[in-house]
Formats: structure tokens, sequence, C-alpha cells
């Protein structure tokens, strides 16, 4: 009886200390932009139960879905979410256009229309991708978030995404004009690509 009343003692404390070190995780939810008929939201990803001093690092998550479908709040990226902000991340989670679901309600799937459709596409979500990490560094301050550590993520056709936002930072696309001016993204891993910095007279140099 004593062993046993010892072991819930024991496994009473482990789960407090457990507890005590994950810090309770919110969610709020924005809207970022609103293009024709499409809503686009975002949903941030916070430590509440910690002080937190410093301003924190941002992970901006695309999902996948092919372009043709796929949620941002989506349950089984859940888990990584949390992971990222028990590593000390902002996690911000963004809708974005879903251009090839156009390209199949058409019925035209021919390879000249899919291509062009695919280009569209791609452009569209950077675009989105774009606008949507202007409006967290336009809430940086207000939200505890580190501007110049924006890093971007993707999943499937997230993961493209976050691809071709890149190529388009490095090839200095007419899309970067969506990125604010005096500011420092980072898309893929930390570290690992290239980073622009963004003059307010709209020049921008290479940084690595």
């Amino acid at each position: 009886m004593k062993k046993a009343i010892y072991l819930l003692l024991v496994s009473m404390l482990f789960v407090t200390a457990c507890t005590e070190q994950a810090p309770r995780i919110a969610k709020y939810t924005d809207l970022y932009a609103v293009k024709g008929t499409d809503s686009l939201f975002l949903d941030r990803y916070t430590a509440v139960s910690v002080e937190q001093d410093d301003a924190r690092p941002c992970l901006v998550f695309v999902f996948g879905g092919g372009f043709i479908a796929g949620e941002r709040d989506a349950e089984r990226y859940l888990p990584f979410f949390h992971y990222m902000v028990n590593q000390g991340y902002d996690v911000v989670s963004i809708d974005y256009r879903l251009g090839l679901k156009q390209v199949v309600a058409s019925g035209d799937l021919s390879p000249e229309n899919m291509m062009l459709g695919m280009t569209r596409t791609i452009s569209m979500a950077v675009e989105d991708l774009y606008d949507a990490t202007a409006f967290i560094v336009d809430k940086a301050d207000e939200w505890g978030i580190d501007s110049s550590q924006i890093v971007a993520c993707g999943s499937s056709a997230g993961a493209i995404t976050v691809l071709h936002g890149e190529y388009a930072l490095c090839n200095a696309s007419p899309l970067v004009q969506h990125l604010p001016a005096a500011t420092r993204v980072s898309f893929l891993s930390p570290g690992r690509s290239s980073k622009w910095a963004r003059s307010s007279a709209g020049h921008r140099s290479l940084r690595r």
C-alpha cells in the first residue's frame, strides 16, 4: 500500500513538472488581405505562460494540398507548430490563394493550359506569402517578433511556394515589391538561404 502511494506521488510530481515546463500556447487569427472574393487569414501561435523579454523569431508556415486544397490549421500540422513554439519561435500559418482550382474547374487539362495555370498559381501563392510576411513585419513590435528573424517553410505545395519565394528574392522579381522596405526576411531554413535587406529607397543587397 505504501509503495503504491509512493508511486502515485512520484507520478503526480512528474506530471506537474512536465506541465510547468511546457508553456501554454495561444492562437490568434487575423485577416491579412482581401483579394477579389478571397479573404486571407493567418493564425499566430505563441507562448503565453512564460516571460518573454526579448523579441522572438518567427516561422511562417505555408500548408500543402497541391494548390487545390488544404487548410492552414489542419490538425496534422499542430504538433509541429507547438514544437516550434516550445523552441522559442512564434509560428504563423497563412492562407494563400489556390490558383490551380480554377484551372481544374475549367476542364482544360491540356499540358499547355496546365503549364500556364501552374505559373500563375505559383506567382499568386508567392505574392500572398510576401503580403503575409509584410503584415507580420508591420505587427512585429505589437506581437513581440524580431522582424530580422522571419523565416518560412512549407509542406508540399507550400514548400514549392517558399522555394519560389526565395527564387524571386534572389532574382529581384517584381513580386518583391510586396515585401516592406528596410527589413530582412529569409525564406527556407535559417542559416542556409540568402537574406535580402531592402533599403527604404527600395534597393536590395544580398546578405549571407
